[in-house]
């Protein structure tokens, strides 16, 4: 990749005028950063990363960043107050807290509001009133207003395909004053 980037390079040097120039820069940069090999800051050496033996994980030197962020969801900042990031609720270097995907604005809403106990009363007090309800309507209750119809002959029993004896008789209601 280096050897052809380098030929594209020569190639648009032979063209000069504003644009080809600063393509051949931007090229000349890009090839650089493609062609060098990557370096890994170690306590005491260094090292490159390239087909041999990977580095060991306990020797590489990360950057300190602070453990003691508080963990403070952005919907409890203030809103009003000014930030760099006036959506996300946060400064220009502020460090974030190992979970700020969690504590970001755009996690599900945090409600204070009522407790866990008031929320159980809450409910409780619901289905009382719905049971009571429910227990008034079932009391008062007179039944369908409509009269329910009933069929001659034994509930058309040999109509509909039974006959005499058998076990589950197949009829209709039954009229009883016929």
């Amino acid at each position: 990749m280096c050897a052809r980037s380098l030929g594209n390079l020569h190639s648009i040097q032979s063209r000069p005028n504003i644009q080809s120039t600063m393509l051949a820069r931007t090229l000349r940069a890009s090839s650089r950063l493609i062609c060098s090999p990557v370096v890994l800051a170690r306590q005491g050496s260094t090292a490159t990363a390239g087909p041999g033996p990977h580095p060991d994980p306990s020797t590489i030197k990360l950057v300190e960043y602070p453990n003691d962020t508080p963990a403070i969801n952005a919907q409890f900042l203030s809103p009003h107050e000014k930030y760099w990031d006036q959506q996300g609720r946060r400064n220009f270097g502020e460090p974030l807290h190992e979970e700020a995907d969690v504590l970001n604005i755009f996690t599900p809403d945090i409600h204070t509001v009522v407790t866990p106990r008031k929320a159980l009363a809450l409910q409780a007090g619901f289905a009382m009133i719905f049971v009571t309800i429910a227990g008034l309507v079932y009391l008062t209750w007179d039944g369908p207003p409509m009269v329910r119809r009933k069929y001659p002959y034994g509930g058309l029993e040999r109509e509909l395909g039974g006959l005499p004896g058998d076990e589950f008789p197949r009829a209709a209601r039954i009229d009883e004053s016929a």
